[in-house]
């Protein structure tokens, strides 16, 4: 992944995740935990949870800040979707923005192996 320090330019930020870290959750999905092989038999979502979890976007808060601004987030307006709260803070934004983000961009992939009934 390259790296990207343009965090100021919110559509820039945008792009960035959606053209870069998205596909990367993807790509260490399928490279590290084996997603695409016979073989799996884990939780895919359990294992995008720790994928994204890692990461620098979620983790440091200037980058969890201008990724939620990117994206329109407010702290103190924004509810979220997986638990119908508001956002204790940028991180869960962040987090929240790239786990929806992977789960629709590759929501086709993801059920076939749900259905599968692999773990």
């Amino acid at each position: 992944m390259e790296i990207f320090n343009n965090y100021e330019n919110k559509t820039l930020t945008k792009k960035y995740i959606n053209e870069e870290v998205i596909p990367s959750v993807y790509e260490s999905l399928i490279d590290d935990y084996g997603f695409a092989s016979e073989d799996y038999n884990s939780d895919p979502h359990e294992n995008i949870h720790e994928i994204i979890d890692g990461m620098a976007e979620v983790i440091y808060n200037y980058k969890a800040k201008k990724i939620a601004q990117a994206f329109d987030y407010c702290p103190f307006d924004s509810i979220s979707e997986m638990t119908g709260e508001k956002f204790p803070n940028y991180n869960v934004m962040a987090y929240e923005i790239i786990y929806n983000g992977v789960t629709l961009e590759y929501s086709e992939q993801l059920q076939e192996v749900i259905h599968k009934g692999s773990y």
